[in-house]
């Protein structure tokens, strides 16, 4: 369903009793599509630098588009932090705005942060069902900025119902932040977590982007 209806920002904070790890099924994708929204997973008693909440979406099977996320954030200043994102069959994390005319002059940068994360992966980081799709895929139009850091991205499938498995594929995006991320390996940086495609893809107008050595430190 949909998420911050009213203006924003808001924030989700955890607090679910019993032992972790704390799995929550999602019956449909969430979407922030209006204000926005801190989803964070650090705020769960018990978190100790590594996620302990994570969704899993086992039955999902259809979406309103072949590249919709199971999380999709299209609110401006919206973070998902600190969660495990696992069992999917299309892509983990969408990001996606169509930038008014005012932001093709600089005057508006849609700005949203997907970090410490594990996508495909469970609480363990390490094994895990895996995601059929892309791990995060980002379409805008210019000037639209995203930061993806301190994930680990592992267990990118093929056939799904999705869009192709690349861990990061950014279309449309101008200075973007990729950085500190983990990817095709497992949290421990030696187990194996397979992408099926493309580590980082860059796409059509997407330009300006920081993705320095260490943006997938997994691969090295």
């Amino acid at each position: 369903g949909e998420g911050n209806a009213a203006v924003g920002p808001h924030a989700v904070h955890f607090n679910i009793p019993g032992p972790a790890p704390y799995v929550i099924e999602l019956g449909g994708s969430l979407d922030v599509t209006h204000a926005a929204m801190v989803i964070d997973g650090t705020t769960q008693p018990g978190y100790l630098g590594s996620p302990i909440v994570g969704v899993i979406a086992p039955n999902v099977l259809s979406t309103p588009t072949h590249n919709h996320g199971i999380i999709n954030l299209r609110a401006e200043g919206s973070v998902l932090r600190g969660l495990f994102i696992d069992d999917v069959h299309y892509c983990a994390v969408n990001v996606y705005v169509f930038a008014p005319a005012s932001s093709l002059t600089g005057s508006s940068i849609f700005d949203v942060t997907v970090e410490d994360n594990y996508i495909g992966l469970d609480h363990t980081g390490i094994t895990g069902q895996g995601v059929r799709g892309c791990g995060v895929i980002s379409y805008a139009h210019d000037n639209r900025r995203i930061t993806i850091r301190g994930n680990v991205i592992g267990n990118l499938l093929t056939g799904g119902r999705g869009s192709p498995p690349h861990a990061v594929y950014l279309e449309n995006m101008m200075d973007s932040d990729v950085a500190d991320n983990v990817i095709g390996f497992g949290a421990d940086g030696e187990t194996a977590g397979p992408v099926a495609l493309s580590v980082i893809y860059v796409f059509e107008h997407a330009s300006n982007h920081a993705i320095p050595e260490r943006s997938y430190d997994g691969l090295r």
